[in-house]
């Protein structure tokens, strides 16, 4: 069983779960190439030792890439100059 196969099997289940409910049903094939043709996906495994800054170069690349909302990059920077301002 493939990637593809094993993805369509556990949506159905959620599908079929959630359709019970609101009876609308969704084509999984045609939701599946259509999420893949929107946006290519690249897979990373990041592999270092605790405390090495894993995350943190990843949150670096995402933020870099545009995959943030700035909304959400403001709140956090909000955060930290409180976080910062109460350790001061």
């Amino acid at each position: 069983m493939n990637f593809k196969e094993n993805m369509n099997i556990s949506l159905e289940s959620v599908v079929k779960k959630s359709t019970k409910s609101s009876k609308k049903k969704i084509n999984i094939d045609a939701e599946y190439k259509k999420r893949s043709e929107e946006q290519e996906s690249l897979n990373l495994v990041v592999v270092g030792h605790v405390d090495a800054g894993k995350s943190t170069m990843m949150g670096h690349l995402l933020v870099q890439l545009g995959e943030v909302n700035p909304r959400t990059i403001t709140k956090f920077k909000k955060v930290l100059l409180e976080y910062y301002l109460l350790i001061v």
